[in-house]
């Protein structure tokens, strides 16, 4: 395939520094070679024509003669037009030169001779010459990137042919090879050579490349063709030698007494014999005959055997009626043990092994016959396999039923409800008894784990006393370093908030029980600290009063068990009320009797310093009493 070529012809470089301004730059123009075009056509030399004593306008005029003519150009017609567009863009730039040159003269000529300032603006006729100029050239560039576009179309459909080639050539190797396979692989390269010649050119580039491929290709199709044939050759002969021993082997078994094993070795040489290929062509119907006389005169003597063959079939028929009847008792059968099931099982067994040592039936009853014996057979093993899925399902209920024990008995090993929890547990294992077994591989673990979590109540509540002692001692020691902060709080120098002292309620109440021994003494350092607490935070007995109760409110709303402890509060409250004012009648009461003396005045003002602090506490009282009351509407 041809070199492509390029056009003679550089960018145009003005010379003037208007032009630069002005005029775009100019890019080549790329031709395409004959070879690689196919609808190029011939330029015959004419001689140039002079544009440079044209105007403007002559020149535009036959630039546009040129515009109309290359729309319907190929790539290898713009040489022509190329020539003519470039002389007429070098006369277009000696007219815009030669103006631009006139005018900056004039302008210099009305400043004095300054050129500073001055501006050119070329003709419209200028502008329009190089607006033909630019749309001839991006026609011819879109005409290069079309051939361009095509050839690279061409390229991948060569490819495609050339792997199909490859893989006609591969195929010839293939063990699935036939003659006439081989033969349309052939006719098929024959069609993929016509469409390589009618596919047209590809990029210069991959044009050597591709051919070579091609023709290795080619070359590699026949060569392998040529061997295969020879192998093809070889295999014949093997064949033959191969057939020839099975014809010596039938004829042998022509004069074997058994003609049942006669018959069966034949068989097995038949098959042998399709396994071979084809022999040559001269020998295959000499091999086919050979082999066809001794398979005759074997199935003749088979006939003359017949009576015998018969009796032997009806005998058959007989022993395999005696089975069916005694394999029918068992298509019903059904236990609930599972050594019965394995015991008719191995029986019904040797009534299979008896069938299968059996000869044939007569044709006219063996497949009744079969289709009892397998019906009743199939039969008790469906039962077996129903009892054992049946079994299997019960296996998988009692174990689901024992595991939601166990999660029973699990949760409640840590309980110290004793005697409720000791009742449930008790329950629990005669449920356990009652529920059937379950599989042997997970029995023995269900077991354990259901026993573990039983065992683990009875020993703790066997040692209850000990862990109970020390879970008291344990809440006792935190219930006191609970007041000793709530303490060193109160004396303390930092400020005191209702909410740490809700906090310190709630935290009381979380901690267990504690030793009856010293329940009473550490509930009222608690019950101190917390008054402390509230005394320090309450400036005034109304703020007191009043931070009381918004704690009480605090904690019946966390947990309304706290209701209670109130109640109780409220109950107290209105019992103290009941005393201090019993208190202040007596001793008032008792103020009358003393007489004027200095002594009995001593003694009254100590009665009446005692009556002043009881009404002061009973006033705190009552406003709780009253905040109490209102807190419980």
């Amino acid at each position: 395939m041809e070199n492509e070529k390029e056009l003679d012809q550089a960018p145009l470089k003005p010379t003037e520094e208007a032009t630069k301004a002005e005029i775009p730059a100019e890019t080549p123009i790329v031709a395409e070679t004959a070879a690689e075009t196919p609808t190029e056509t011939a330029v015959v030399a004419e001689p140039e024509e002079d544009y440079s004593g044209l105007t403007i306008h002559e020149i535009l005029t036959k630039a546009t003669e040129l515009q109309t003519l290359a729309k319907d150009l190929e790539v290898g017609e713009f040489k022509k037009i190329d020539r003519k567009l470039q002389k007429q863009k070098e006369a277009v730039d000696a007219i815009n030169r030669k103006e631009r040159e006139e005018a900056l003269e004039k302008f210099k000529a009305e400043n004095e001779g300054n050129s500073e300032g001055f501006k050119f603006e070329r003709a419209k006729e200028v502008s329009a010459f190089f607006d033909i100029f630019n749309d001839i050239k991006d026609r011819k560039s879109k005409l290069v990137k079309k051939l361009e576009a095509d050839k690279q179309q061409n390229l991948k459909a060569k490819e495609k042919m050339l792997d199909e080639i490859k893989a006609l050539t591969e195929k010839l190797d293939s063990a699935d090879a036939t003659d006439e396979s081989n033969k349309k692989d052939m006719e098929r390269l024959k069609t993929l050579q016509q469409e390589w010649k009618s596919t047209g050119p590809v990029p210069q580039e991959n044009s050597e490349e591709i051919n070579k491929r091609y023709r290795a290709l080619s070359d590699q199709f026949y060569s392998r063709k040529r061997l295969d044939n020879e192998a093809r050759e070889h295999d014949r002969k093997r064949n033959l030698e191969a057939k020839l021993k099975i014809c010596d082997k039938a004829e042998e078994l022509v004069h074997m007494e058994n003609m049942n094993e006669a018959v069966r070795q034949l068989n097995i040489l038949h098959q042998e014999f399709k396994k071979y290929g084809p022999v040559p062509k001269d020998r295959q119907e000499e091999i086919w005959s050979r082999f066809k006389n001794a398979s005759d005169q074997i199935y003749d003597r088979k006939k003359v055997s017949s009576d015998d063959f018969k009796k032997s079939l009806e005998d058959n028929m007989k022993l395999k009626q005696e089975l069916c009847l005694e394999i029918e008792k068992y298509a019903d059968y059904n236990t609930d043990r599972i050594k019965e099931w394995n015991a008719k099982t191995k029986e019904v067994l040797a009534l299979q092994e008896k069938w299968d040592k059996i000869g044939a039936a007569p044709k006219e009853v063996s497949k009744s016959l079969n289709k009892q014996f397998w019906k009743n057979f199939k039969s008790f093993f469906q039962g077996k396999t129903k009892f054992f899925e049946s079994l299997e399902a019960e296996r998988s209920d009692n174990l689901k039923k024992k595991i939601a024990l166990c999660e029973q008995a699990e949760a409640l090993r840590e309980s110290l409800n004793w005697e409720e929890s000791t009742d449930v547990i008790k329950g629990l294992q005669n449920d356990w008894r009652s529920i059937g077994p379950v599989a042997d591989n997970q029995s023995d673990a269900i077991y354990e784990r259901f026993k573990a979590a039983c065992d683990k109540f009875f020993d703790r509540k066997r040692n209850r006393r000990n862990e109970e002692d020390k879970a008291y001692d344990t809440n006792l020691a935190q219930k006191e370093a609970l007041c000793k902060q709530m303490e060193d709080l109160a004396k303390g120098k930092d400020m005191v908030s209702l909410e740490a002292i809700e906090t310190f309620h709630v935290r009381w109440h979380e901690i267990g029980q504690v030793p009856k021994r010293s329940l009473d003494a550490v509930t009222g350092r608690f019950e101190d600290a917390s008054e402390a607490l509230l005394r320090k935070f309450a400036n005034t007995d109304e703020e007191y009063v009043k931070a009381r109760t918004e704690l009480q409110e605090r904690l019946v709303q966390a947990n309304p068990k706290y209701a209670f402890k109130f109640r109780k509060r409220e109950g107290n409250i209105k019992r103290r009320i009941t005393a201090i004012e019993n208190d202040i009648n007596l001793w008032q009461n008792n103020i009358e009797f003393f007489a004027s003396s200095k002594t009995a005045d001593k003694l009254r003002q100590e009665f009446n310093d005692k009556i002043k602090e009881a009404k002061k506490e009973l006033s705190i009282l009552q406003k709780e009493l009253r905040m109490l009351t209102d807190a419980g509407k």
